[in-house]
């Protein structure tokens, strides 16, 4: 199966040691890359991320946006983006309207704690890099197919779209 999640797992087998995302100056290698996802991704799953949820992030381009973006999709959550200069205010009332599990954002949003759970994106970036299991542990571990488990749920994922796309087409 030839997805974005799959090919990264590939890079990061083939050249571990290379430059994934770059930064201004500061960069993750692939091995880096995919073990920092691999541990957001198992944090977000132990605050209740899992398939279908929506997860509002607001985080500028860099590395971190990139390694949460990867790990919300690992979970089989969706990502919602919010503008990284919008309002506290107005990115509560979207995460709350989107019906969000979570939002990730490094702006005081405690006034709004009421209306969405907040995680500091920042803060979970640094706890995914202080050890927690490696990518290969997470890709790796085997369900009851014998299927690694990520990417027994990226198939789930694409045989779920390719059936919308063929009844689409029988719509039509």
């Amino acid at each position: 199966m030839d997805n974005l999640f799959n090919r990264l797992i590939d890079l990061a087998a083939a050249c571990p040691d290379k430059k994934a995302v770059v930064f201004k100056g500061e960069y993750l290698t692939y091995r880096e890359l995919c073990r920092r996802i691999a541990g957001m991704a198992e944090r977000l799953g132990k605050e209740g991320v899992g398939q279908g949820d929506r997860v509002c992030f607001s985080a500028v381009s860099k590395p971190e946006m990139v390694a949460a973006y990867m790990a919300v999709q690992a979970c089989g959550a969706v990502a919602v983006f919010l503008d990284k200069n919008g309002t506290p205010e107005n990115m509560a009332a979207i995460c709350e309207e989107a019906g969000a599990k979570i939002l990730l954002t490094d702006k005081p949003m405690k006034e709004y704690a009421e209306k969405c759970r907040v995680q500091s994106l920042r803060e979970l970036y640094r706890q995914a890099g202080d050890g927690g299991r490696t990518a290969s542990r997470i890709w790796m571990q085997n369900c009851r197919k014998g299927r690694p488990l990520l990417r027994k749920r990226i198939w789930q994922n694409c045989c779920l779209r390719r059936e919308r796309r063929e009844n689409q087409k029988e719509l039509c």
